[in-house]
C-alpha cells in the first residue's frame, strides 16, 4: 500500500481525550486544539505506515 487514510470518530476522541486528560467524558467539557490533534495523528500514521497520507482532492 502506498498511502494511508486516517478516519477519526470525533465523539470518541473527545470523550477518551477528556477522560485521560481531565477525567471528564462530555464533549462540552473538553476543549481541544484540533490542528494539533490533526498534526499528531497525521505524524503518527506516517510513522507507523511508512507512507504518505491519502489527501482529499480539491
Amino acid at each position: 500500500m502506498d498511502r494511508c487514510a486516517i478516519l477519526v470518530d470525533a465523539g470518541y476522541l473527545y470523550a477518551a481525550g477528556g477522560k485521560i486528560c481531565h477525567n471528564v467524558t462530555t464533549r462540552k467539557a473538553v476543549q481541544m486544539d484540533v490542528l494539533k490533534a490533526h498534526e499528531f495523528l497525521t505524524d503518527l500514521a506516517i510513522e507507523n505506515s511508512g507512507g504518505p497520507i491519502l489527501l482529499p482532492r480539491k
